[in-house]
């Protein structure tokens, strides 16, 4: 058997900085498919979360909030707050099912590729590489 991108449940810190205390809010398990997030589910409002705070000097507070999906039984964070992280290093992994990251940077402070601005305003999903 070989590991796929789509079988790869673990997630890597985005910016070097500082990690605050992660906080879960509970909540479902819908999946994160592209059919559903383009449909009436929120799915990012109602899954079960894990909210990350990164304080990085280049790119100001991220909020990296980690979402559950179907058949995932938790999400797992392998840092603590407090320590020093670094872009690419392990922040931790989803224990089996689907899931899906989501970034939140302070307004202004992140400068997006247009190729990313014009597939999110056309609902596209866009697979990106460090």
């Amino acid at each position: 058997d070989s590991l796929v991108v789509q079988d790869y449940h673990r997630f890597h810190v985005p910016v070097d900085g500082v990690m605050g205390t992660p906080k879960t809010i509970e909540g479902e398990y819908y999946t994160v498919n592209p059919m559903a997030i383009r449909s009436a589910l929120d799915v990012y409002g109602d899954n079960v979360r894990v909210v990350v705070p990164i304080d990085s000097v280049a790119h100001g507070r991220v909020m990296y909030i980690c979402i559950g999906a179907m058949m995932v039984g938790s999400t797992v964070i392998t840092r603590r707050a407090g320590e020093k992280i670094n872009r690419a290093e392990e922040l931790g992994y989803f224990k089996f099912g689907g899931s899906t990251i989501l970034l939140l940077f302070e307004p202004g402070v992140m400068v997006f590729d247009d190729d990313l601005i014009e597939n999110s305003n056309g609902a596209l999903e866009t697979l990106v590489s460090c």
